[in-house]
């Protein structure tokens, strides 16, 4: 397994956990990139993360978005539609989004939950 990436059930847990951000802005700097709709269990890799994130704009579910995806290594990420809904969907990696804008307290619940 890639560093970083995790089993499906891991991811399904921190998703869980972290449901309460839906509804705050995806980059709080920027209120045009969209509130948060989404916290989903995603595919790790780059490009199928960037494919997961078109299929869940074109069908607006995650689980049918993830029904396409065939291998084992998982992410967590945040789901946006731009407030003018102009462009696709914008999303951001959990740890990446913890990591810029919570503190120190959010960040080592996600490792514990992670690594359980």
């Amino acid at each position: 397994m890639n560093s970083g990436s995790m089993t499906y059930a891991q991811a399904h847990m921190l998703c869980k956990r972290f449901q309460y951000l839906c509804g705050r802005a995806i980059d709080p700097n920027v209120m045009g990139k969209g509130i948060i709709e989404c916290v989903a269990v995603a595919p790790f890799e780059k490009s199928h993360k960037w494919m997961f994130a078109q299929l869940y704009r074109e069908f607006e579910d995650a689980h049918k978005a993830l029904g396409l995806y065939k291998h084992d290594e998982y992410d967590v990420i945040l789901l946006a539609f731009p407030l003018l809904r102009k462009r696709g969907v914008n999303y951001i990696e959990l740890r990446k989004y913890i990591t810029m804008y919570h503190g120190s307290l959010e960040a080592s619940a996600y490792q514990s939950l992670v690594w359980l």
